[in-house]
């Protein structure tokens, strides 16, 4: 019979060490990923009793080794309820938009004067909404540098000449022009001058909230792999300029010779169509983004800490 010689002795007494480090006992609360079963006291080496889910595969499902690292939110629930007003108010009040404007272009084409009025003060109201709920990002998390409040801050402000334009255009502009969307003609200065202001609002909000939305999100395992858009609102500014460029077309319209004007006008509503129908879809993902992080903003992550026991 052989011996085993020292060196192999203590190979194999360490081997059995990373054998037993790796088979420890779960010291905390771990719902299992497949059906819930808490697996506290199981060896993440066994399967879930419940329904036979390898414990490693519902750790890798499920902890994330980044949770211990994350700072912490001030008012979680107040964060949380904040971040989906701010995006579904957001993406309701674009809805809404879209909404006068039909009723204005059917006004053209049936001529008949269709009262969108309600749904301007609706689409108005969800823009404050969003603006006041907006405010969660200012502070979200502690120990946080003044610059990464001011800025968020400052892109809530950018609410005020958001709405402020958005009113007189519902209220005082397009009622004095009921054609505005079928002739080139018809569109005056002062409207694309308020479109002006609305997108350069867009813009300032959703680059000014960006950093600390970005902070949020980076909670979610989904968003640090890249399975999930790291770049929304920065596609929300992107819509918005595109949208611009068709207003600031409409500013040269007096400039361009009339054989051209209805191709600029074309080329102008088409930029504004684009630009607008990709910011209603940026607001989407961005409020489905946010209704995906929202567990993580009331409730941390599960880290190593919270299902091992650092003194085993």
């Amino acid at each position: 019979m052989s011996e085993q010689t020292p060196a192999s002795q203590v190979e194999h007494s360490e081997g059995a060490a990373d054998s037993a480090a790796i088979a420890r006992e779960l010291t905390g609360d771990l719902p299992c990923a497949r059906c819930g079963y808490n697996q506290r006291g199981l060896s993440i080496l066994g399967a879930c009793p419940e329904c036979g889910l390898p414990v490693k595969a519902t750790i890798l499902a499920l902890v994330d080794p980044q949770a211990d690292e994350l700072k912490r939110i001030t008012h979680p629930r107040l964060v949380q309820a904040g971040l989906l007003l701010w995006t579904f108010c957001a993406f309701a009040a674009c809805a809404c938009v879209w909404v006068v404007r039909g009723a204005r272009i059917a006004s053209d084409v049936l001529g008949n004067t269709l009262d969108a009025g309600s749904v301007a003060g609706l689409a108005l109201g969800l823009m404050v909404i969003s603006g006041l709920a907006a405010l969660v990002l200012v502070r979200p998390q502690r120990d946080m540098r003044v610059r990464d409040s001011v800025l968020p801050l400052l892109g809530v402000i950018c609410y005020v000449p958001l709405i402020v334009a958005s009113y007189l255009i519902m209220y005082h502009v397009d009622p004095g022009h009921p054609s505005v969307y079928g002739n080139p003609t018809s569109v005056p200065p002062e409207r694309t001058g308020l479109r002006l202001v609305i997108g350069l609002s867009i813009i300032g909000a959703a680059l000014l909230l960006r950093p600390n939305a970005v902070r949020l999100a980076q909670r979610s395992v989904l968003m640090r792999t890249g399975r999930m858009d790291r770049q929304p609102m920065s596609a929300l500014a992107a819509a918005a300029a595109v949208a611009m460029a068709g207003d600031l077309i409409f500013y040269l319209m007096p400039y361009v010779a009339s054989g051209l004007s209805d191709l600029v006008y074309i080329v102008a509503a088409a930029l504004i169509a684009v630009g607008s129908l990709l910011l209603t879809v940026g607001l989407f993902s961005l409020t489905m983004d946010a209704w995906r992080i929202r567990r993580l903003i009331a409730a941390p992550g599960i880290g190593l800490t919270d299902i091992f026991d650092e003194k085993q």
